[in-house]
Parts: structure tokens; C-alpha cells; sequence
């Protein structure tokens, strides 16, 4: 018994051509605007801007934090060259902070980050059963 050999192609791969996504349409140069949508939101239909907005907002909070931090180590050991000097087990006390503070950091801000954003999908989902 011979298997039939199947062809498994992605949805996204277009018939007509071997390239990937949705036909690109040229843009008038100019200003960005907004698109208008070509028919009015059905009566029901949930607008997911507000929620993606927050999560955007609350994302760039957190890698500012983090990267504030994590950059902000640095900085301080060149202000203060009598840091750089010391010497903990042998090792300088710089490498230590950055070897044994960043990683909490980061641990904690992605446990607040997930906490936060679960909070704000749930404030999202109250309000759309609301309306």
C-alpha cells in the first residue's frame, strides 16, 4: 500500500504568488491618519484599543524600570570610584550588584507586570459584561 503524498501549505501563503501575507497596497504620502472603518461597529462588538493602550502603557513602564535600573548600576560605579574598588570573597563589589541584583529586578518586575496585566484584562472584561 503506497501513502498519498499530501501538499500542506500555510493559510497565509497567497494562491496567486509564493509570497506571505495580504497584498501590499501602496499609501499616499502624507500624513498618517487614522483608518476609518468602512462600516459602523455592529451593536456588541467589543473595541480592544482601550485594552491594548493600558498593556502598552503598562509594558513600557516596566522596561523603563528595568532598564532604568540595570543602566542606573553603571552610572553609579563610574560616579563613585571608591566602589569600583572594593572587594567582597576577592570579587569586586560591582560585578557582584550586577550579578546578584539584576536578575531579582527583572523577576520582580515580570511578576508585577503579569499581576498588573492580568488586573487590567479583568478591569477590561468587567466593563465589556457592563455594557
Amino acid at each position: 500500500m503506497t501513502r498519498r503524498r499530501v501538499v500542506v501549505t500555510s493559510p497565509l501563503v497567497r494562491p496567486d504568488t509564493d509570497a506571505l501575507g495580504p497584498p501590499i497596497v501602496a499609501r499616499p504620502r502624507g500624513r498618517c491618519r487614522p483608518a476609518v472603518p468602512e462600516e459602523p461597529a455592529e451593536p456588541g462588538s467589543i473595541e480592544v484599543r482601550p485594552l491594548m493602550r493600558a498593556q502598552l502603557k503598562l509594558a513600557f513602564t516596566v522596561v523603563a524600570v528595568v532598564v532604568g535600573f540595570a543602566g542606573g548600576l553603571p552610572l553609579v560605579f563610574a560616579q563613585g570610584p571608591a566602589v569600583s574598588r572594593l572587594r567582597v570573597a576577592g570579587l569586586p563589589v560591582p560585578w557582584l550588584l550586577l550579578a546578584l541584583c539584576i536578575q531579582p529586578v527583572w523577576i520582580v518586575a515580570a511578576a508585577w507586570h503579569v499581576r498588573r496585566a492580568e488586573r487590567v484584562e479583568h478591569e477590561f472584561a468587567e466593563r465589556v459584561r457592563r455594557s
